[in-house]
């Protein structure tokens, strides 16, 4: 064997072994960081499995009961105390004096409007057990209301805390959301959504016959199989 070859060999022996220890000292260092990842690709498989659909649930009307705080301010502000079953089909500010109208319209725009609306029977109990088995993000179009933001963030916090504060979308045009379900009270949104619609019955909305309805938060205990 020429010297020269017996160099070479030499050389490539060096290399291999050098790769080797680089390759151990790397092994060495990373295990926290493969395990890490390991344990979040497990979990997300996990997630995945056990999540089922993934459900959009509108605030106003179907978790928070706006129409009491409308009655509440009207009587209030005019001294007279309307029922929903007066402004069946329509919406409180249809039925009231023309002259009071705008006054009306620009409650959900005032601070406070949002704040401390009571919770629609059922709601809490039902979303905490869809919560086990689906993905479920609150959808609501707060950014119509500036005043709504911080109101509607501590209303969740307080009566939805399983609902994490991820899962909360404060939006504008719900069109651009995705998912398998809308439940919502409004035919503007439900129209444009790509997956299940489904309408929360409200005062304003029992002329729509073109859609599922959950009337009450317990028929959703059916609807979704649980």
């Amino acid at each position: 064997m020429q010297i020269g070859d017996f160099r070479l060999q030499i050389l490539s022996c060096v290399i291999i072994e050098m790769s080797i220890i680089i390759l151990l000292i790397y092994l060495a260092i990373t295990p926290i960081r493969f395990d890490i990842n390991l344990k979040s690709a497990i979990a997300n498989l996990q997630f995945v499995y056990l999540s089922g659909m993934r459900i959009l649930v509108d605030m106003d009307e179907v978790l928070a009961d706006a129409i009491s705080r409308f009655i509440d301010w009207y009587e209030r502000d005019f001294g007279v105390r309307y029922k929903e079953e007066q402004f069946m089909g329509t919406k409180l500010a249809f039925v009231i004096p023309e002259e009071h109208r705008q006054t009306v319209l620009s409650y959900p725009h005032q601070p406070g409007f949002f704040k401390d609306l009571p919770v629609i029977e059922d709601s809490q109990m039902v979303l905490e057990e869809l919560s086990k088995r689906h993905e479920i993000y609150i959808a609501s179009a707060a950014m119509e209301f500036k005043y709504s933001l911080y109101d509607k963030y501590e209303w969740l916090d307080k009566n939805f805390p399983f609902i994490h504060w991820k899962r909360r979308i404060l939006c504008g045009d719900k069109s651009v959301l995705k998912a398998d379900v809308l439940i919502d009270d409004h035919d503007f949104n439900l129209s444009v959504f790509t997956g299940r619609p489904i309408m929360f019955t409200a005062p304003h909305n029992v002329q729509f016959t073109n859609y599922e309805r959950i009337s009450h938060w317990k028929e959703a205990l059916t609807m979704f199989d649980l």
